[in-house]
């Protein structure tokens, strides 16, 4: 079994720390009844009241009306004033409301980011960093059979559940390289994983 290594290389370069995030594929007229029903139902209104500031209740909620429902300013300010203000117990204004709306410009919205589209993202941006961790311990030149390469994945990420092709595609876009074939094995060329020998010479 290969030995993980207990710190990573610091070469994680092209990856960013921020989430990704998605906004709705509805139409515009879905779109709409899925905000209102945001507003209606999904909100827990009593739990912001315990946990949250009002101002960040309303910021929260006028973000994901912008930016994962993608309403626009006067739309905001309708579904806020029917929906919002009889159920937070504030009473927020037009110009409150519009001026919450300029604010949250940059604010990434929580339905955004439990979108299963940005799931799936986001499960692809942990499989890459982990991906860019085991190339960093490869060496240069050489090639190593892509089942092996997986397979010492999985030993490092035994709680990480990735297949095949999730997996190539990952390789290939850490490194820029295509898997080529040869005698019935794919390969991975212009790295491999260390040999004991190598791995001592690296540890002292």
């Amino acid at each position: 079994m290969t030995t993980r290594p207990t710190t990573a290389p610091a070469i994680r370069t092209g990856t960013t720390q921020r989430l990704p995030w998605v906004p709705s594929s509805s139409a515009p007229a879905t779109r709409r009844d899925q905000a209102t029903f945001y507003l209606l139902k999904e909100l827990d209104y009593e739990n912001a009241r315990r946990f949250d500031h009002p101002v960040l209740t309303l910021a929260k909620a006028v973000c994901n009306l912008r930016h994962y429902h993608r309403q626009d300013r006067e739309n905001t300010v309708r579904l806020i004033q029917e929906h919002f203000n009889p159920r937070a117990g504030d009473t927020w204004s037009p110009e409150a409301i519009r001026l919450t709306w300029d604010l949250v410009e940059r604010f990434t919205p929580s339905l955004g980011l439990r979108d299963e589209d940005a799931r799936v993202k986001q499960r692809k941006l942990v499989l890459e960093g982990e991906v860019v961790e085991l190339i960093a311990w490869t060496l240069p030149g050489g090639r190593v059979a892509a089942d092996e390469l997986l397979e010492v994945f999985r030993q490092w990420n035994p709680d990480l559940e990735v297949t095949g092709n999730a997996f190539t595609r990952a390789v290939q876009a850490v490194t820029g390289l295509r898997k080529l074939r040869s005698n019935g094995t794919d390969w991975w060329v212009g790295f491999h994983l260390p040999t004991a020998d190598e791995i001592a010479v690296r540890a002292a």
